[in-house]
């Protein structure tokens, strides 16, 4: 979750389908039926992780190769909506992990750090292209962003200007490169 800002719902919606696991620019596609519309959003940590847990469905004779965390249980296949909030509920019982003030850590605080230093890192992002736009004589640095780049530029600006924020937590594999 909090490697790629996900809603504690979309763990168990996303299909393998909509995973861009490139080692230099892991992200995820969403569709048009995500809250936000589609769009691309960047795995900051973990690709490798993801890749040895397909590896590890892969040996099970039940999985159909669809969800990214399926279950023998449901019809379609995949987690039910609360699977997220038990997991996170689980892991920081285990871990025994609060915050200082002794209030529980949710699925939510994961896509609050992330869109939090997101939000920054795009407000560097603009402003270094306003920077630019104002020597080629374009009108802002988002026209320039949503007209002339790609979406890996953004992804990549994003890993750069968090590679510091992120690695103390994951560790050196920060964006998937080896």
């Amino acid at each position: 979750l909090a490697s790629a800002g996900a809603r504690r719902r979309e763990p168990t919606n996303i299909k393998l389908s909509q995973l861009r696991l490139d080692r230099a620019d892991p992200y995820i596609v969403f569709g048009e039926d995500r809250k936000t519309g589609p769009g691309t959003v960047p795995i900051m940590a973990g690709a490798d992780v993801i890749e040895a847990w397909i590896e590890k469905l892969e040996t099970r004779d039940w999985w159909d190769g669809e969800w990214l965390f399926p279950s023998k249980k449901s019809d379609d296949g995949s987690r039910p909506k609360g699977w997220v909030n038990r997991v996170i509920d689980d892991l920081a019982e285990r871990a025994d992990v609060t915050f200082p003030d002794g209030s529980k850590i949710t699925p939510k605080h994961f896509r609050a750090f992330w869109y939090t230093h997101y939000a920054e890192a795009k407000q560097a992002w603009i402003a270094e292209l306003d920077r630019l736009a104002e020597k080629q004589g374009v009108s802002s640095g988002e026209v320039i962003d949503k007209h002339y780049l790609s979406d890996q530029a953004g992804r990549d600006h994003f890993r750069r200007f968090l590679e510091s924020t992120f690695e103390p937590i994951f560790g050196d594999d920060t964006h998937g490169i080896d």
